[in-house]
């Protein structure tokens, strides 16, 4: 319907909490599926030598109270001659797990390691050091696309579905 002063007001019927939640829902698994076909993508990209130029591990808890624990290594690299900076480690959420899990690929790994760095050869500024993509991620993207479908039928008058 449009007022007098040529507005469109049935967007306004809206109810602005679940067009925030999906908003959020949807750029959030946007990323996941972004993720998992970069991560899928990154198993068969070129293979080069690195050096990590620093390597460290964070610590957060998660609403449980459990520690979580993730890498945070920067590395460079030379491609056909270019030399790159990366901080990239995995496609994947890498936060999950104890500490041994963690620290378990990254051994022994110190600032000045050489390190493989598999390069994106379409855009060589794109690296990771752990390709691929694990199913746990698939887990997450399907949890949040049932949170769309669900909101999206909830609220589907609301949205004028």
């Amino acid at each position: 319907m449009i007022n007098r002063a040529g507005v469109n007001t049935e967007f306004v019927n809206v109810p602005l909490i679940p067009l925030i939640l999906l908003l959020v829902a949807g750029c959030a698994l946007f990323r996941e599926i972004r993720h998992a076909v970069v991560g899928y993508n990154s198993e068969s990209w070129d293979r080069v030598s690195g050096v990590v130029e620093a390597i460290q591990f964070h610590r957060s808890s998660d609403s449980d109270g459990r520690d979580l624990f993730f890498p945070k290594i920067r590395y460079r690299y030379v491609y056909r001659g270019k030399r790159f900076s990366s901080q990239t480690v995995s496609f994947n959420d890498l936060s999950v797990g104890s500490y041994g899990e963690v620290m378990r690929p990254w051994t022994g790994v110190v600032a000045g390691s050489e390190i493989a760095v598999r390069v994106n050869p379409n855009n060589p500024r794109q690296s990771v050091l752990l390709p691929g993509y694990k199913a746990s991620g698939y887990f997450v993207m399907a949890l949040l696309a049932f949170v769309l479908a669900f909101i999206l039928v909830e609220f589907r008058t609301e949205f004028g579905l």
